[in-house]
C-alpha cells in the first residue's frame, strides 16, 4: 500500500506552544516601564509605557489621568496575563491645558485623533488655532506610534461618575443613540458599568454574558476624534471598558470577562501544519488533541495527497 502524505491543518487552543498570556506556572509579570516625553505647547506630557512580559497583541490605553480605578484593575490583569499599557501622565486632570504664544488651549485627549475632533475642542480659540491643531496632531501621532502593529485588540480604560455617562445614553431617543447600532442593557447591572466595542462578535459574547454592551455604529457615530472612531475606521478591534470611579473589583471582573474571549480567539487563530508520512496515521477532522493529558483543541482540516 502506498503511504499517504498527510497535512493536518489545525486551529488549536495553544497547540503551537506560543505565548498565550496564561502561564502554566502562574508566573507574575513585573512591568518594564518606559517614559516618553512629548512637548505640547508650553507643557511636557509624559507618556508612560508598561510592558508586562513579551506579548504585544493586547494593548491597553489610559487617556484620562484622573480615571485611576481602570488603570489599577488593568495592571492587575496584565500582571497575570501580559500585555502593554500606555498611560498619559497629566496629574489628576482629565483635560490637557497648554499655551502657545499666550493663547491658552484645553483639549480632551480622547478627541485628538482627527482634525475635526481637535477643532471641536478649540472652537472658541482663534489666535494660533492652526498651530495648536498641528501640535495636537503631533501629540496624537506620538501616542499612536507607541501601539504595536496589528494588535488583537486595543482596550481603552475609562471611569465615570454616577449618572454622568451610562448605557442609558445610547438608548433610543437619547443623546448618543446614533452612535450605536445595537445596545444591550441588563437591568440587574449598574447602568454606569458598560462596554463599548467595534466588534460584533465580541458584542454578542459580552451581552450574552449579561454585561451592558454597546456596538458602535460605523456609519452614524459622531466623528469626535475619539479612539473608538479611529480604530473602527482602521478595522482594528476596539473595546472601551468603563465603570464608576472606585469600583476596581467590578472593573477587574468585567475586564477579565471580556479578555477571556480575546485570549480564546487568539489561541484559536494559531495555525499549525503537520506533515505525516505514515499511512497508519489517519486522523480525521474533529479528532481531539491533547498535550500532557490536557485538551488543547481539535483538527479542523485534513488533506491527504498520494506521495
Amino acid at each position: 500500500m502506498k503511504s499517504l502524505f498527510i497535512f493536518l491543518l489545525l486551529f488549536c487552543y495553544g497547540i503551537a506552544g506560543g505565548e498565550t498570556g496564561e502561564d502554566d506556572n502562574k508566573t507574575l509579570y513585573a512591568p518594564v516601564i518606559n517614559v516618553v516625553q512629548h512637548k505640547l505647547g508650553n507643557v511636557t506630557i509624559p507618556l508612560k509605557i508598561y510592558r508586562y512580559g513579551s506579548r504585544k497583541d493586547v494593548v491597553m490605553i489610559n487617556l484620562h489621568s484622573n480615571e485611576k480605578t481602570s488603570v489599577l484593575a488593568a495592571m492587575q490583569w496584565l500582571k497575570h496575563n501580559g500585555g502593554l499599557l500606555i498611560k498619559i501622565e497629566n496629574g489628576d486632570n482629565r483635560h490637557i491645558v497648554f499655551e502657545i504664544d499666550t493663547a491658552i488651549f484645553q483639549v480632551d485627549p480622547n478627541h485628538i485623533f482627527s482634525v475635526k475632533g481637535i477643532k471641536n475642542d478649540y472652537v472658541n480659540n482663534i489666535y494660533q488655532l492652526e498651530k495648536a491643531i498641528s501640535e495636537t496632531q503631533k501629540f496624537a501621532k506620538k501616542i499612536l506610534s507607541l501601539i504595536p502593529a496589528n494588535p488583537s485588540i486595543v482596550v481603552a480604560l475609562h471611569n465615570n461618575f454616577n449618572g454622568d455617562y451610562s448605557i442609558d445614553s445610547y438608548l433610543k431617543g437619547r443623546e448618543r443613540a446614533t452612535d450605536a447600532s445595537r445596545v444591550y442593557k441588563n437591568p440587574a447591572q449598574d447602568a454606569d458599568d458598560i462596554f463599548l466595542t467595534t466588534d460584533a462578535t465580541l458584542f454578542k459574547q459580552l451581552s450574552d454574558d449579561g454585561f451592558n454592551t454597546i456596538l458602535q455604529n460605523a456609519k452614524t457615530v459622531k466623528r469626535d476624534g475619539s479612539l473608538s472612531v479611529y480604530f473602527h475606521e482602521k478595522k482594528i478591534r476596539y473595546l472601551n471598558c468603563e465603570t464608576e470611579h472606585g469600583k476596581q473589583g467590578v472593573y477587574y471582573q468585567m475586564l477579565s470577562g471580556a479578555m477571556k474571549y480575546i485570549e480564546r480567539r487568539n489561541n484559536n487563530e494559531r495555525l499549525v501544519a503537520y506533515k505525516c508520512f505514515d499511512s497508519l496515521f489517519l486522523l480525521e477532522k474533529g479528532t481531539a488533541l491533547y498535550k500532557d493529558s490536557i485538551y488543547k483543541g481539535e483538527i479542523k482540516s485534513v488533506y491527504r495527497l498520494k506521495k
